[in-house]
């Protein structure tokens, strides 16, 4: 979802990510000018809020909003990284 300058985006952790065993607070500190609205967990659970401590697993969900460009950093981390040995 766009709004001027801003977007809302809900990005998907996945083991191979960038993003996984990370905390909420990395994010923070990484892109400062976005905002973890949400962290739903691969069992459902829905966190609103997230704490900064919070470690990121397999499966979750975390909500997004800030600058397009801040966000688009975020969903790059979270692209699967194949190791060279799988794509032979």
């Amino acid at each position: 979802v766009r709004n001027a300058e801003q977007i809302l985006a809900e990005i998907e952790v996945t083991e191979h990510s960038g993003l996984f065993g990370l905390h909420v607070r990395h994010i923070l500190e990484r892109s400062p000018n976005v905002t973890v609205l949400g962290l739903q967990r691969a069992t459902g659970e829905l966190v609103v809020g997230p704490r900064p401590d919070q470690r990121l697993e397999s499966g979750d969900r975390i909500m997004v909003v800030g600058p397009e460009n801040d966000v688009s950093d975020i969903a790059r981390d979270s692209v699967v990284a194949v190791p060279a040995a799988e794509t032979s």
